[in-house]
């Protein structure tokens, strides 16, 4: 039979919990203490019983998770409502059938779509008008820098060259690398700005804007010239 009657002797706090966790029969074999006993109300202060301290405590984990479940539930709204922004930005991509007007597209869309006020993109190995902004002068140090793009870049730093290509300065930004979906090429950047300082922070998630990458660089992928002759 287990023997579920506490230490005679001084025991700290801590030992006596450990003792009760190890004994739950205790309070079934002495249902009377259980009763008996009476704690301080955590707000109050006031001395109520060990069942009602119990319901206070639960009542406030359920006010905890509820307002986690809240969160959850907010997040999971907005990302529903980013997926569906995208998939009509992607639509748009899809239905446009003049080649050249792509990296226009991939611009307006990302600004009515996800409501970004400055767009930007630069490609290089590239066919399209000599005079369309998408096709001007890009250095070797920013290609460089393209390429090592491992996931967008999202921040405050202004001093990129590609912030150059905004029409202002934003207050935060993101940089995103274009690569051909079969050969991994990086061909292109996309910089999007905007006059919030929170809309583009370092910690981030990405994964949206690893997902505008990924199609924008599939799309714009049909302007690469081709490879020559050999």
């Amino acid at each position: 039979m287990t023997d579920t009657t506490p230490p005679s002797s001084p025991l700290p706090a801590e030992a006596i919990a450990d003792w009760l966790r190890e004994h739950p029969e205790f309070f079934d074999d002495h249902a009377d203490v259980f009763a008996e006993l009476q704690v301080p109300h955590p707000h109050t202060g006031r001395a109520v019983s060990l069942g009602e301290r119990q319901v206070v405590t639960l009542r406030e984990r359920l006010h905890v998770l509820e307002r986690q479940i809240s969160t959850l539930t907010r997040t999971a709204r907005v990302n529903q409502q980013i997926a569906m922004r995208l998939y009509e930005w992607s639509l748009g991509l899809l239905s446009e059938t003049e080649t050249t007007e792509l990296p226009a597209r991939v611009c307006s869309g990302l600004r009515e779509v996800f409501g970004i006020p400055d767009v930007a993109l630069r490609l290089w190995q590239c066919t399209g008008p000599d005079d369309s902004p998408w096709r001007q002068a890009v250095s070797e140090d920013a290609r460089l820098f393209a390429e090592s793009l491992s996931r967008p870049y999202c921040g405050r730093d202004t001093r990129f060259e590609a912030v150059g290509w905004l029409a202002e300065v934003p207050a935060s930004l993101a940089l995103v690398a274009l690569r051909t979906p079969q050969r991994g090429q990086t061909f292109g950047l996309l910089v999007l700005g905007a006059d919030d300082e929170t809309r583009f922070t370092a910690d981030m998630g990405t994964i949206f804007l690893e997902q505008v990458g990924a199609q924008a660089g599939a799309a714009l992928s049909r302007l690469l010239a081709p490879p020559a002759a050999g």
